[in-house]
């Protein structure tokens, strides 16, 4: 009797061990002292009262997922270009979106920030007034920003979480930034630390100040959560969900990782007209435990999310436990999970799983795929030596040709190097699974 009862104790101790990896991600880091003792706590614990808790923790870390996408625009910049009597400011627009468009629970309205574009200092004040207005937590939440800089002068950022306007028009601008000054507004929203990011949008090999060319710069990376995988189209009137862009910024997402930056991919509507997400059905999904601003702007933070051409795809992407957009370690090799689900139904045909090392310099490699109908899932463990670092991202493809781009995991394998070095890696087939 006490043999069995000491076996239950094991393997629900070993569970209270998973649960705390699985959810550290989501919870206040928990020191390792601490989680000793809560451990042995468990372990004095009834068997009854323990199962309860490990049941109670397994609900509470299940996220949910989250549809929507963060840059589109108003009247108050250069949007509402139909000049339709209904939509006159950011309130009617959030009401136009919670009324007519499908697949959303959040939204972001990123007005242009100059008065090139139409922007005043008032109406970006009213702007975030009115967002607040029609933000309901568990129901629907509301974002309001700005679109920060000019194409000609360095590219557009995507800038949530600050309610002052940022620019350099004299006299419109709450906060003054040099016009073509990225690594200042880099600089700016890092300051904010948790209550704000940067997103880069449309992004060209040039844009914001050269990033691509100049040295990493650690505080620009704390400040920037992502880009756009696709954009717009920005000028269309479509409201059937038909218009899904063809072109992508996949090579942009390859040359940030490769040279440092933890990013993750979105997919942006950048709409001009009233269809907010209504000309295809492409969403920037995040992963969160709960549908209000603050739980969503720290899924943000964190990168946890993902860019889906499909409105409703869920992805479940780990490596040892560690979720979407982690930047985690361990001392065993990263081990792999990827599955991939669709309420409609609708068949996964690919999957390809891209490895590279931040900050080489070398663009990232597919080291595993599988094709055919039935391809939803995905796990293999990759050998690496101690103290190595790689990223892991996922590319999807659905049976229509709807592309899927998960967030990176960042692992490092924690302990001291041998003296040699894998110099290679190779995948082969074993059934239908990959090793």
């Amino acid at each position: 009797m006490n043999s069995t009862r000491n076996l239950i104790y094991l393997n629900l101790t070993i569970s209270v061990k998973r649960l705390f990896i699985s959810i550290s991600k989501t919870m206040t880091p928990i020191k390792s002292s601490k989680r000793q003792q809560l451990i042995i706590a468990f372990q004095r614990m009834p068997i009854v009262v323990l199962a309860m808790i490990i049941f109670s923790l397994k609900i509470n870390a299940q996220s949910s997922y989250w549809y929507g996408s963060l840059h589109s625009h108003s009247e108050y910049s250069d949007g509402n270009m139909g000049n339709d009597p209904d939509y006159h400011d950011v309130k009617s627009c959030y009401e136009y979106i919670q009324q007519n468009t499908l697949n959303v629970n959040y939204w972001g309205i990123s007005d242009h920030n100059h008065s090139g574009a139409g922007m005043a200092i008032a109406d970006y004040r009213k702007g975030v007034l009115e967002a607040d207005s029609v933000n309901q937590d568990n129901v629907f939440t509301s974002f309001y920003g700005m679109e920060w800089g000019v194409i000609s002068t360095g590219g557009h950022v995507i800038v949530h979480g600050i309610d002052s306007l940022i620019g350099w028009d004299n006299g419109n601008y709450d906060i003054f930034n040099g016009q073509s000054d990225y690594g200042g507004l880099f600089d700016l929203v890092a300051q904010r630390g948790n209550t704000a990011f940067a997103y880069l949008a449309h992004m060209e090999d040039t844009d914001f100040g050269n990033l691509l060319q100049v040295p990493y710069n650690a505080i620009w990376d704390s400040a920037i959560v992502g880009l756009a995988l696709r954009n717009g189209p920005a000028f269309s009137t479509d409201t059937t969900y038909s218009s899904l862009p063809s072109y992508n910024y996949f090579d942009r997402y390859l040359d940030l990782l490769k040279k440092g930056y933890h990013v993750a991919p979105g997919i942006d509507h950048d709409n001009h007209y009233i269809v907010f997400g209504r000309t295809h059905p492409g969403r920037t999904v995040v992963i969160s435990d709960s549908l209000n601003r603050e739980s969503l702007m720290a899924a943000f933070k964190r990168r946890s999310f993902y860019a889906s051409d499909d409105w409703n795809a869920r992805v479940e992407f780990s490596i040892n436990g560690f979720g979407m957009g982690s930047i985690c370690s361990g001392p065993d090799n990263p081990e792999i999970k990827l599955y991939v689900s669709d309420p409609d139904g609708e068949s996964i045909t690919w999957l390809r799983m891209w490895v590279g090392v931040p900050g080489s310099g070398i663009m990232a490699s597919s080291v595993v795929s599988m094709q055919g109908p039935g391809s939803d899932s995905l796990q293999f463990t990759n050998p690496i030596i101690p103290g190595q670092t790689f990223y892991y991202f996922a590319e999807i493809t659905e049976a229509d040709g709807d592309k899927i781009w998960t967030a990176p995991i960042w692992y490092t394998r924690s302990g001291n190097p041998p003296a040699f070095e894998l110099l290679d890696f190779t995948a082969q087939r074993v059934g239908n699974q990959a090793f």
